[in-house]
């Protein structure tokens, strides 16, 4: 009898937990819904959002902006000089990325680096989402990161938006 009555008790709070921890580890889709991201920030006409998975170990960031061009957002360094980054635009409804290491005043594609990524483009705003290892990004409680934004559906015109933040979780 025991036994059942704990079943009855536990289960429950096993179907929640499994539920925030499906939620906290679901594919990215490009879109992202009120309170999806924990942190905040808007900078250089962008929104950007960041959160943590529920045991820390995944880093979730978006980057939305108004227009139809490209995206970026880019992690480990305050500057486009050593950091890793995640382009994409969407044209014709079909998604582009590419993943690369900025050097200098510029980028080359490099080793893919995301866990997971999704880009969408609607009603005029285009979005980015992506996943990474938060231990291959996080410095202590803190995220060095960069955002830009293109007029063009490509990866070479220079940006029309910038923002570098530190972020604390």
């Amino acid at each position: 009898m025991k036994t059942a009555f704990r079943a009855l008790l536990f289960a429950p709070l096993l179907a929640l937990a499994a539920g925030v921890s499906a939620a906290q580890t679901a594919p990215l889709d490009g879109a992202v819904a009120d309170g999806e991201y924990a942190i905040i920030r808007e900078a250089s006409g962008m929104r950007l959002g960041f959160r943590l998975s529920a045991d820390a170990s995944t880093l979730f960031a978006s980057v939305t902006v108004r227009g139809t061009g490209w995206v970026a957002l880019g992690f480990g360094s305050p500057k486009m000089d050593g950091a890793r980054m995640v382009l994409a635009y969407v044209k014709d409804g079909t998604a582009q990325f590419t993943e690369d290491l900025g050097k200098g005043w510029t980028h080359a594609p490099t080793e893919p680096f995301a866990l997971a990524r999704a880009a969408t483009e609607k009603d005029g705003w285009t979005t980015l989402e992506v996943a990474l290892p938060a231990g291959a990004f996080l410095k202590g409680p803190t995220l060095e990161v960069i955002a830009a934004w293109g007029r063009n559906d490509d990866f070479r015109t220079k940006h029309s938006g910038r923002t570098s933040l530190s972020v604390g979780f």
